[in-house]
């Protein structure tokens, strides 16, 4: 599917955001995944548990309310940021 050729032609900005503790994309396969990403702007966050003041986050942690929640307006400020540089 040339995969790495086509993650090289993304332009877009991207915030790959993901949890220390995400057993399914952790921190290092998340960088190992981004750094395909060579003609975007990469932002790249890792929440920890403790960011976010819970037990843990897990795969998709940054998504539940309760667990994520603590993320959400950084996130959201980030996309925002993010669409008016592009208008």
């Amino acid at each position: 599917m040339n995969a790495a050729q086509r993650a090289a032609r993304t332009t877009v900005p991207i915030l790959a955001a993901g949890a220390s503790d995400d057993l399914w994309a952790s921190p290092r396969q998340m960088d190992l995944l981004t750094a395909q990403l060579s003609a975007a702007k990469v932002e790249r966050k890792t929440y920890t548990p403790a960011d976010l003041s819970v037990k843990s986050v897990g795969h998709h942690g940054l998504m539940r309310r309760g667990v994520g929640t603590g993320a959400w307006d950084e996130i959201l400020a980030w996309l925002q940021d993010a669409s008016q540089k592009a208008q």
